[in-house]
């Protein structure tokens, strides 16, 4: 069953430090005091051996009784300890959160959550409390009994809270999810100093849907946490506005896609536009280069004219191998559409699969309108050379045409010329059709210049040589 899991910081949940704090002592360090009275490290110091601040005005004299009676001190001895907090300016005292005392480990710790300011205001902690140790010559020491070598350790929070597994099922019914479970995780990472932060995991249906806004719920799960900890405490969380936030944000990202997508058809559609010509062009412009008269005229039409464009550009696309229809865009359009329709119904998972099918179609559609693009540039030069072909096309024509009216003339001489002239236009049509063949079938850019060259350069010189008189 395939998990995700995202871990929270608490002050990333919330900013209030008096709100951050009363989550830390009511909930937070709760499981981490109970693992710490069962640590075999600590010489499982349960009740009895571990002192736990509870953060109000009588945990001093608590903290000071309880050192008085695990290490036997007389009555006065813990009367001076009173005294001496007594007379310490604001910021010289400082207790910790947990006391442990035991035959195995005499040690104290700071449990701060898990954030530079706070990290810092617990190690700021540990002079003052060195001091006050320092001074009545106690035992202890800053702890590094507990989670030795770097370990990390967790506990479920709110498991038998109503009010909480409540909206966490509301969440697993809104977002097809199997489970989702809200953690307290934390490690030592230096002595004295334990640190954690919340951990939410979330056990879903089938394969992890792509782009899952895991931060954006784990957050709302500590919120939702928070608020049932501490009544009257208002983060803006709860399973509905849970849903609207990941909704909203697989809204953005099919907004985003669409308009992705809206340029993009627009540039294969401005491609397409000057890769087409009308079939009134076609037909006129294929008469024009039929007719040797007109040939050389049409050829100078469609060099200066700008209407003439969409000819030039199909005669372009028909030698791009990679030119693609509008037609590669509709699984993308589809998979909008549908994912539109998921986030109508609120169903989460389809809308998170459908923007996913739609990225990756749009993905595959963008690699071939590149592909497109490129052809069309590589294109422009064949049909530039082409264009010097086909003048050539309709010198040849113009020649062929001349000898044959000149051999059916019946006058003497022209006849005569003309005639003579009939086997060097058979050459220069054999050389064109030759450098034709090359250029259809040519594998290489070599093979394609080299057909190019008969057709451009060879055969026109055939051609003038039939009608060029002899001397």
């Amino acid at each position: 069953m395939p998990q995700l899991t995202w871990r929270v910081p608490v002050g990333l949940a919330v900013k209030d430090s008096n709100i951050a704090s009363l989550f830390g002592s009511r909930v937070a360090e709760a499981p981490i005091l109970d693992r710490m009275r069962d640590d075999a490290a600590l010489g499982k110091p349960g009740d009895f051996g571990l002192y736990a601040d509870k953060g109000n005005n009588d945990s001093d004299p608590e903290m000071f009784v309880f050192i008085g009676l695990r290490n036997n001190l007389p009555t006065e001895r813990v009367t001076e300890m009173k005294e001496y907090r007594a007379s310490l300016a604001k910021g010289q005292w400082s207790r910790p959160d947990a006391l442990c005392h035991t035959k195995t480990a005499r040690e104290y710790y700071e449990i701060k959550p898990e954030s530079a300011p706070s990290i810092s205001g617990g190690e700021d902690k540990f002079p003052n409390i060195d001091r006050f140790i320092t001074r009545f010559q106690l035992p202890y020491r800053r702890g590094n009994s507990y989670l030795r070598g770097g370990l990390t350790d967790e506990a479920p929070l709110l498991e038998k809270n109503g009010s909480f597994q409540a909206e966490m099922q509301a969440l697993q019914t809104m977002l097809s999810l199997r489970s989702v479970r809200l953690f307290i995780q934390w490690d030592r990472p230096e002595d004295g100093l334990i640190v954690y932060r919340a951990k939410v995991t979330v056990d879903t249906e089938g394969p992890a849907p792509r782009n899952f806004p895991m931060q954006e719920l784990a957050v709302c799960v500590l919120k939702l946490g928070i608020q049932v900890a501490i009544p009257g405490t208002l983060l803006g969380a709860s399973a509905t506005s849970a849903l609207a936030n990941v909704l909203g944000r697989i809204r953005e990202q099919l907004n985003q896609l669409r308009r992705n997508l809206e340029t993009s058809m627009g540039l294969h559609q401005l491609l397409l536009k000057e890769a087409t010509a009308s079939t009134a062009q076609k037909v006129t412009t294929a008469l024009g280069l039929l007719t040797p008269g007109l040939a050389i005229p049409t050829l100078v039409n469609i060099a200066v004219n700008p209407a003439m464009r969409p000819v030039v550009g199909a005669g372009v696309q028909m030698l791009n191998p990679a030119k693609h229809s509008l037609e590669i865009w509709k699984p993308t359009q589809a998979a909008l559409a549908a994912g539109e329709a998921a986030l109508q119904a609120r169903n989460v998972s389809k809308a998170l699969a459908q923007l996913a099918v739609g990225q990756a179609s749009f993905a595959k559609a963008s690699e071939q309108l590149t592909a497109f693009r490129d052809g069309t540039e590589l294109a422009a030069r064949r049909a530039e050379l082409l264009i010097k072909v086909t003048a050539a096309v309709a010198a040849l024509a113009a020649v062929v045409a001349y000898t044959g009216a000149a051999a059916t003339a019946g006058a003497g001489a022209t006849t005569a010329a003309a005639g003579s002239a009939q086997p060097q236009v058979r050459v220069a049509a054999e050389l064109f059709k030759d450098g034709m063949t090359r250029i259809v079938l040519a594998e290489s850019p070599e093979a394609f210049d080299a057909g190019v060259e008969l057709c451009v350069e060879d055969a026109p010189k055939a051609a003038l040589r039939a009608v060029m008189p002899r001397r």
